[in-house]
């Protein structure tokens, strides 16, 4: 998982506050990045395959979710913005 985390954080996502995925507002092993909007799930190992040195996604799910959706349903369901990493 190490890799997949590094492989995320390259690219730019930031993991999803734990409370949302056990709270079951999200599925578990999200990832979002906000320079544009993309939400990351099923983020489990079976979905990478390595290439070598190369880690590569190859069954994500994706969608675009903005940013103020995302914190406005984390807010309703009792998450602190401070959980995203900003105040």
């Amino acid at each position: 998982m190490d890799e997949i985390r590094e492989f995320m954080e390259d690219q730019g996502f930031l993991s999803l506050p734990k409370l949302m995925l056990e709270l079951g507002v999200l599925p578990m092993l999200s990832w979002y990045r906000p320079a544009d909007g993309v939400l990351a799930f099923d983020t489990k190992t079976s979905n990478f395959v390595r290439l070598g040195d190369i880690v590569s996604p190859i069954d994500l799910c994706m969608a675009i979710y903005p940013q103020g959706l995302l914190e406005e349903t984390a807010r309703l369901n009792g998450v602190d913005r401070q959980a995203f990493g900003h105040g």
